[in-house]
């Protein structure tokens, strides 16, 4: 009889038992194959997402130009997409960012981006951030040449 309430109590001990359903945790996706590409007018921005409980998720993008103080969403009119709906089958996404209208500090600017995943219910579950991305000129204008002007306004 001993034995007998042994094995009874043992899926209590297992964390399941009386009948209730044992519930899985939900892992976040992986986001996977980050690449930003850098153009003259706008930034590539691809990557890929593996699921194994092939969940639909949602993608949005942001951006820094204080190297990750703020964040802002990336504008509608500034992104192809807006916002990225993930569906099984994944495929790699790929999107571009016409990052003109939303930077302050063209013609050049240091700035970070960064993928939030959410789920159905908009709750943030995994994001990755790129390195720092150089936009526009890195290297300060060269003057070949300056004149001083002469007579009674320029000296």
């Amino acid at each position: 009889m001993t034995l007998m309430g042994l094995l009874l109590f043992l899926p209590f001990l297992a964390g399941c038992g009386s009948g209730k359903k044992a519930i899985a945790q939900a892992h976040p996706p992986l986001i996977e194959n980050l690449d930003f590409q850098v153009n003259s007018d706008d930034v590539e921005v691809d990557f890929g997402i593996t699921d194994p409980t092939e969940g639909t998720w949602i993608a949005n993008l942001f951006f820094s130009e204080d190297l990750g103080e703020n964040w802002i969403p990336i504008s509608v009119p500034s992104l192809a997409d807006p916002e990225l709906v993930l569906s099984p089958p994944f495929l790699p996404v790929k999107t571009l960012w016409y990052f003109r209208s939303d930077l302050s500090t063209i013609p050049q600017a240091d700035v970070l981006l960064e993928i939030r995943i959410s789920n159905e219910e908009g709750e943030v579950v995994t994001s990755v951030r790129s390195n720092i991305l150089v936009i526009g000129e890195s290297e300060a204008p060269v003057f070949m040449s300056l004149d001083v002007p002469s007579g009674p306004v320029g000296g």
